[in-house]
């Protein structure tokens, strides 16, 4: 979580938004702090020049990320 974008820029304005009390807790509850995870999200896409173009592209994706 440290490593995210709106933590960075908090950090930028100066503003810690995770305390050690927080860090802490978090790494405990998760299996410490040298457990790496790997987080993926599925983002659909439109992906084209036309409409009929994107609604082709667009099915045959999440008919990939199924």
């Amino acid at each position: 979580m440290r490593s995210w974008s709106a933590v960075a820029t908090a950090r930028e304005q100066g503003v810690e938004p995770l305390s050690e009390d927080v860090v802490k807790k978090l790494e405990s509850d998760r299996g410490g702090s040298s457990v790496v995870r790997t987080i993926t999200h599925k983002v659909p896409m439109l992906v084209g020049t036309s409409e009929q173009d994107h609604h082709m592209v667009f099915d045959k994706m999440l008919v990939l990320l199924q």
